[in-house]
């Protein structure tokens, strides 16, 4: 859905690589409804743009990487009045915007330039590479305004930090600053505040002169793998490595690594 008004995202493709910047900072890029329909805009342009882009980073603008969900909207509602189906929130507007990052055509990097909380944890950590500031802090918050956390913050948080540091992080509502999110494995790297920029276009540059659709079908088997039997995911694994090993980009590595040169993978159609 269009806006008229500025927007709460601001999209910018340069080469092979595309920034989308959430752009509530006097909010702290909570996610609005209207953020969710911006961003989905925005993830539309991108796909209707390629082959151009081979590699997506995801970061927010001023202090905070994203507050969670917006909850301005429950302030000083009618004692009557009906309360939200958060169910029907998430269903409709978290749930479809966090499967569809995890099944981007493309490589996605999460720069963490300040503190993620609420569902911006997750929606932090559901990157292929995320660096953090060292500024940055991972927060679930959602206990002590009597939810759980949701924006699938109890399947991706166990898998990255193990059942034991995410009781503690959920149940405690302790908030775990970068350097310790390195440590635990949550993300990829914290780096300083002044480097995150530099650090993460570096990253996205090596992604975006990949071979796209091996890569593409990296981060899709290991998704599959979290929710399927072993079995299941070699059958997978068969198939999708059948089709990489027909492509013209198996060839050329192939080509490349008997030749000692770098190999040059064609963008992808």
């Amino acid at each position: 859905m269009a806006h008229a008004e500025d927007p709460t995202v601001r999209l910018t493709i340069a080469e092979d690589i595309a920034t989308i910047v959430l752009e509530r900072p006097g909010a702290l890029n909570a996610l609005s409804t209207r953020l969710i329909e911006d961003l989905n805009s925005a993830l539309d342009r991108l796909i209707e743009s390629r082959p151009l882009v081979r590699c997506l980073i995801l970061t927010g603008s001023g202090r905070a990487f994203c507050a969670g969900g917006d909850i301005s909207a429950h302030l000083n509602r009618p004692p009557n009045a009906e309360p939200y189906d958060l169910g029907n929130v998430l269903h409709q507007l978290f749930h479809p915007l966090l499967m569809r990052l995890l099944r981007l055509p493309m490589p996605l990097v999460i720069a963490v330039n300040g503190p993620a909380a609420g569902a911006g944890c997750p929606l932090a950590l559901c990157g292929d590479i995320v660096l953090a500031a060292a500024s940055a802090s991972f927060e679930c918050g959602f206990v002590r305004i009597g939810l759980m956390p949701d924006f699938g913050a109890a399947w991706l948080i166990p898998r990255l930090i193990g059942r034991a540091r995410a009781h503690a992080m959920m149940l405690l509502d302790q908030p775990v600053p970068a350097a310790t999110a390195e440590a635990w494995g949550m993300v990829h790297a914290c780096v300083p505040d002044a480097e995150l920029q530099a650090a993460v276009l570096r990253i996205a540059r090596k992604l975006a002169a990949g071979a796209t659709h091996a890569l593409v079908a990296t981060r899709k088997a290991i998704l599959f793998a979290g929710a399927n039997s072993l079995p299941d995911t070699l059958d997978a694994e068969a198939e999708a490595q059948r089709k990489l090993g027909m492509s013209a980009d198996f060839a050329e590595g192939i080509a490349a690594f008997f030749s000692k040169r770098p190999p040059e993978f064609r963008r992808i159609s």
